[in-house]
């Protein structure tokens, strides 16, 4: 089981998964967690996850709107390079 998957599953157990949207943005800094421990397979997966959310919720404004704080977590070419490794741009 994926580690985003066994996440949704856990947040289940505890009846957080209601908020689509809440779950989402924790796989975001999930992956930003794993980006600075250089888990960049673990950051890709994570991310991927939070985007399939948003785009499930049709959701473009709170997909681009969370990943502004993201950035204020790390540098600005981190940022970048994060989004250039997963190959994808909110």
């Amino acid at each position: 089981m994926s580690i985003p998957r066994q996440l949704s599953k856990a947040l289940e157990l505890f009846g957080l998964s209601a908020d689509r949207r809440k779950e989402a943005v924790t796989l975001l800094f999930l992956g930003l967690a794993s980006f600075n421990l250089d888990k960049y397979e673990e950051c890709k997966e994570f991310c991927a996850a939070a985007s399939k959310i948003f785009d499930e919720l049709g959701d473009m404004e709170g997909k681009v709107k969370h990943w502004a704080p993201s950035a204020a977590l790390t540098s600005e070419s981190m940022i970048d390079e994060m989004l250039t490794h997963i190959g994808s741009r909110p």
